[in-house]
Formats: C-alpha cells, sequence, structure tokens
C-alpha cells in the first residue's frame, strides 16, 4: 500500500510540472513586454494542445488509469520541451540565468521521457530517480516561466 501511495505522490509532481505552463499561454495577451513577439506568438500558438494534455492528464489521474497518465504526460513534454527550443532560440535577449535553465529543462524532461517509456505502471516510475529528475525538471522551469510571463503576459 506505502508503494502505491509513493507512485500517486510522485504522479502529483509530474501533474503540477503540467500545471506550470498552461497558465501562461492559456491566451493571448498585451500585458507583457514584448506580447505580439514572434517568441510569444509561437508560444500561443501551442497553447491549446498542451491545456488538452494537462486536462487528459487530470482524468486520467483520477481514474487511476496508467496508460492514459503515460500518454498525456509524454505529450506534454514534447510541447514543453518545443516551447523551450523556441525560446532557445530565441534566447539572445533572455537573461542569463534564463539562457542557462532552457538546456537544463530539456536534459529533464529527456530523462522523463525517458523513464516514463522504461515504467510499465505508476509504481515502476515512482523510483527515487524519477524523483529527482521530477525536482529538476520543476527547478528548472521557474525562470522560464518567469520569463515568458514577463515577456508575454500571463
Amino acid at each position: 500500500m506505502l508503494g502505491r501511495a509513493t507512485a500517486r505522490v510522485a504522479l502529483v509532481a509530474l501533474g503540477a510540472t503540467m500545471a506550470l505552463l498552461p497558465a501562461f499561454t492559456a491566451g493571448a495577451s498585451t500585458k507583457g513586454d514584448a506580447p505580439h513577439s514572434s517568441l510569444c506568438a509561437s508560444l500561443h500558438s501551442l497553447a491549446p494542445a498542451l491545456s488538452t494534455d494537462s486536462t487528459a492528464y487530470a482524468k486520467a489521474f483520477k481514474a487511476h488509469k496508467w496508460a492514459a497518465e503515460k500518454a498525456a504526460y509524454l505529450s506534454g513534454l514534447t510541447i514543453q520541451v518545443e516551447e523551450y527550443s523556441l525560446l532557445d532560440q530565441a534566447s539572445s535577449s533572455a537573461p542569463k540565468n534564463v539562457r542557462s535553465a532552457v538546456p537544463s529543462a530539456i536534459k529533464a524532461a529527456s530523462s522523463l521521457r525517458r523513464d516514463l517509456d522504461e515504467a510499465k505502471s505508476a509504481l515502476d516510475f515512482a523510483s527515487p530517480g524519477s524523483s529527482v529528475v521530477i525536482l529538476a525538471f520543476n527547478a528548472a522551469q521557474k525562470p522560464l516561466v518567469a520569463f515568458f510571463d514577463k515577456q508575454c503576459g500571463s
């Protein structure tokens, strides 16, 4: 029973990573420093897909359906890496902490993808190694989300 509880805690943390980005990509805004930039336009175009994945993940999590949770999260990770790659291409104007966070976020996302691909159940995924990667991914996302909010508004 403790193993299943640990797995659910790990998946709650995993779901929290998906919840970070839709908040700033949810809709076009004119409140940021550069809301009409190509970076912001690209990010806003990815918002519907990420929102759909977040919703699918939440439903699957609530129903305890591992295959659906895994599929939604893998799809969300792919979109997040695409967002980070867009930022990487436009990062010449980004602060140093943002430029350095992009490779860390992409590396952590790649590790999470590998761990998710190998996991046959939520319990398989809830290893200490995966928990560390989730924490690293969340830490790397914080300056990126703050930069996106500052540039594009929320």
